[in-house]
């Protein structure tokens, strides 16, 4: 019997959805995560060699791109959100975010998943201006968050 060929999943079909909104993106970056190790040896242990136990988690901060439309000022309007309830109430808890990335495979079904909590704007880039290029407006915002759950769906 013939073994059916298989690809890997194509990384250009996802989904971005900021908890209140789905917006279309051209680019996701910086779904990384590592567990911080720990060295640990005791005083009798029978080896010359520290132990290395898991520590902490440590996510990146994760970079979204997409073209920036008319009247569509989602991105501005939050990150000016958490700006001026930082300065104003000193608190922006409520303006973090539960944001879901989903990957999907040829036939738009769900493959994995990255959900970030607690996700709030620290940087917002306007695109750049150039009279001579013929490029789309792209936006750029990177998001800190308080954890990356992966999962296969």
């Amino acid at each position: 019997m013939a073994q059916e060929l298989e690809y890997p999943i194509p990384k250009f079909r996802f989904t971005v959805n900021l908890g209140e909104e789905e917006i279309s993106a051209q680019e996701v970056t910086g779904l990384d995560s590592e567990v911080e190790f720990i060295e640990y040896r005791t005083g009798d242990h029978p080896t010359d060699v520290k132990m290395k136990v898991p520590g902490l988690q440590k996510v990146s901060n994760v970079t979204i791109k997409r073209g920036l439309y008319n009247g569509n000022n989602y991105l501005f309007d939050w990150f000016q959100q958490v700006k001026d309830a930082r300065n104003e109430s000193g608190s922006f808890e409520e303006q973090k975010r539960q944001v879901t990335i989903v990957l999907m495979d040829t036939m738009q079904n769900p493959v994995f998943q990255w959900t970030l909590t607690n996700a709030f704007p620290v940087k917002l880039s306007a695109p750049d201006l150039n009279a001579e290029d013929n490029g789309i407006a792209i936006e750029t915002i990177e998001l800190a968050h308080e954890g990356l759950i992966q999962e296969a769906v």
